[in-house]
């Protein structure tokens, strides 16, 4: 059983993909609480998110490019279009 607050957990990635498009998939820090949690959030999620998307590469499912892509969307792309930012 694994958790989020273990250093190699990328699981939710590779649990909601492919039943969750990429295309749906935001980033949320919560924003509550001290800023220092909001910054440890947004680094450990760029780190499972960077584990994830190497995993998809090295296991062939798409190209480092779509990887870079899809992480984009998921980081920043996705809530700006929602959002209309």
């Amino acid at each position: 059983h694994r958790h989020l607050h273990q250093p190699d957990s990328c699981f939710l990635f590779h649990y909601t993909h492919p039943p969750c498009p990429f295309t749906k998939v935001l980033f949320a820090s919560d924003g509550g609480g001290i800023p220092e949690h909001t910054w440890y959030s947004s680094k450990y999620f760029k780190k499972a998110l960077s584990r994830a998307m190497s995993d998809y590469v090295e296991l062939g499912v798409f190209s480092r490019e779509t990887a870079e892509r899809y992480a984009a969307m998921v980081l920043s792309e996705n809530a700006r279009r929602i959002y209309r930012l």
